[in-house]
C-alpha cells in the first residue's frame, strides 16, 4: 500500500514523537520515585550487551548446515511451528546470559562486554 511521500514523513514523525514521549515519561517515573528498583531490570541492564552479541552466534550455530543437530532442529521447527520459536528464544536467551555471566567474571570479558 502506497501512502505517498508526505504521509510517510508524517508516519515517521509520529513514531519518533511517540518514542520521545515514552522516553520522557519513563524518565519522569524513574526520577520521580514512583517506581522502585527492579531486580529484573538491573539484571537485564548488566547482561543486555552480552545477550545481544551472543544470540546471533548461537542461532547461526544451531542452524548451520552440516551441524550434527541441524536436521533434528529443522524437524522440530516444522513439527511445532508455535512452540519452537518460544523454546528457541528461551534456550538462546539463557545460554547467552550464561556466557555473558561467565565472561563478566574475567578481566578480559569485563573489558570486552562489561
Amino acid at each position: 500500500m502506497y501512502y505517498g511521500t508526505f504521509n510517510m514523513y508524517l508516519m515517521y514523525a509520529s513514531n519518533i514523537t511517540f518514542i520521545f514521549f515514552v522516553y520522557g515519561f519513563l524518565q519522569q517515573l524513574l526520577q520521580g520515585g514512583w517506581v522502585q528498583e527492579n531486580l529484573f531490570v538491573e539484571t537485564m541492564n548488566k547482561y543486555s550487551y552480552g545477550i545481544y552479541v551472543f544470540h546471533a552466534w548461537l542461532i547461526s550455530l544451531l542452524f548451520l548446515k552440516g551441524n550434527f543437530y541441524s536436521e533434528w532442529i529443522y524437524g522440530r521447527a516444522i513439527a511445532n511451528p508455535v512452540a519452537f520459536p518460544v523454546l528457541l528464544f528461551v534456550f538462546v536467551f539463557v545460554v547467552s546470559m550464561l556466557i555473558t555471566h561467565f565472561l563478566l567474571k574475567t578481566k578480559t570479558g569485563r573489558f570486552l562486554i562489561g
